[in-house]
């Protein structure tokens, strides 16, 4: 099974952006201080002066399971914790985020219990939830539906930026452990258990030690933390298949340790596809730089 059989094309969205390029270039000037495709654009108001870091992301489908669920404080935890990790891999301490919540019809139960995930999540990043924007649009969403998207800043001084510049050949990659499916591949992850293999959210497959499928799939992305390194990545949105294209990092994948919601059935079939490995997160490094040859398994030099 391939991901745009659920829906979702990678491949025209990554021509569509690539055509834009220009666009976008057409309103920099020397104040940007990154290229695209960055998980967060770095931007220096004056010389000397730190750096603001800025991301934008949403939760993506999981929002469905939180309906199904009838549970929404974790997806406003993931969504900020999502944007944090979007600046933390460029070493960037976040300041504040703003939220945006759309819907069909406002219930007045949901949003409270989003926004209280929002809040927790910016507490335990110490980032203000500075603002936000709350829409009714009839029409656009079907009742009982909603979509949230989130907006960070933070700031980083010039000579703590983590750009991958001071990496080596021979440099050590670390992966670090994953928590779940965090915010990346819900349509893909739906369409197996949803569709194909007929559970629902309720159900308590054995191999998840008697967590139901919807435990499995709203466990919340760990805060993030800063550390010293010459490069980072946060493995989202085609790592190792698309985000490592740019190196000769080496990994067996299929040898890490996984999370049982990784491994139940029916999970595998659809996991050995390449355009599945692209959708799912496991919050490993990434090594930039076309000279370097990094060559290293994953499964040999984990951290507990």
């Amino acid at each position: 099974m391939k991901y745009a059989d659920s829906g979702v094309n990678i491949d025209a969205a990554t021509r569509a952006l690539a055509r834009s390029r220009d666009h976008v270039r057409s309103t920099w000037d020397a104040r940007v201080r990154n290229e695209i495709g960055a998980f967060g654009g770095l931007f220096q108001p004056a010389p000397g002066e730190p750096l603001m870091v800025a991301s934008v992301d949403g939760v993506g489908t999981k929002v469905m399971v939180a309906v199904q669920a009838g549970r929404y404080d974790t997806v406003g935890q993931d969504l900020v914790n999502h944007c944090v990790d979007d600046i933390l891999v460029q070493g960037a301490e976040p300041l504040f985020f703003l939220d945006y919540f759309a819907t069909a019809k406002l219930d007045e139960a949901v949003l409270p219990e989003v926004l209280a995930g929002f809040a927790k999540a910016c507490r335990e990043n110490g980032c203000a939830l500075l603002g936000g924007e709350t829409a009714e649009m009839p029409g656009v969403y079907r009742d009982g539906e909603f979509d949230l998207a989130g907006t960070i800043v933070g700031r980083v001084l010039p000579e703590h930026v983590i750009d991958g510049s001071a990496m080596r050949a021979g440099d050590r990659v670390w992966g670090l452990p994953s928590t779940g499916l965090h915010t990346n591949g819900y349509s893909l992850a739906r369409k197996v258990i949803f569709e194909r293999a007929g559970l629902a959210v309720t159900d308590t497959p054995p191999e998840l030690g008697g967590a139901t499928v919807a435990d499995a799939h709203m466990w919340t992305r760990r805060p993030g933390s800063r550390c010293r390194c010459s490069g980072s990545s946060r493995s989202t949105a085609g790592w190792p298949t698309r985000r490592c294209t740019a190196c000769s990092t080496w990994a067996s994948a299929w040898s890490w340790s996984r999370r049982p919601d990784a491994t139940w059935p029916p999970c595998p079939a659809a996991m050995r596809a390449s355009s599945a490995k692209s959708a799912l997160e496991s919050n490993a490094s990434r090594c930039p730089g076309e000279e370097q040859r990094v060559a290293v398994v994953m499964s040999r030099n984990r951290w507990g």
